[in-house]
């Protein structure tokens, strides 16, 4: 997680230099989109980490829900966004999608290790 903020952070900030250097000055409009899409990455990179995270407890369908809720999301909100926002509105539809999913499988994760600690403290009180 902390790798994926930092790259995500720094690709961020830089995307000023970045895209108009690999791409040229006419690309400079899609710095915006770009900026989304990172945001998007970061949530779908804890996303999987946590759904690895949820497989090796055994719980493997939060993933697959998660999945399920982010391709609704996206769908519902793909067209309203792009036609308000342009290229910038489709990004925002796809990290939605990534945030929501993401918060699937964050609130998962968290009833999941919340069930192993109170049967941890069960066993250790003995």
């Amino acid at each position: 997680g902390t790798i994926s903020a930092v790259t995500v952070a720094v690709l961020a900030v830089a995307a000023p230099v970045i895209v108009p250097w690999l791409f040229g000055e006419s690309f400079r409009p899609v710095i915006s989109v770009m900026r989304i899409m990172l945001v998007a990455s970061f949530f779908l990179s804890l996303r999987r980490i946590l759904g690895d995270l949820l497989r090796g407890f055994g719980s493997p369908t939060p993933s697959s829900v998660a999945e399920v809720v982010a391709i609704a999301v996206f769908t519902i909100s793909l067209v309203p966004l792009t036609r308000a926002y342009a290229a910038d509105g489709a990004a925002m539809a796809y990290a939605a999608a990534a945030i929501s999913s993401t918060a699937i499988v964050t609130l998962a994760y968290r009833v999941r290790v919340r069930r192993i600690q109170s049967i941890d403290d069960a066993i250790s009180r003995g």
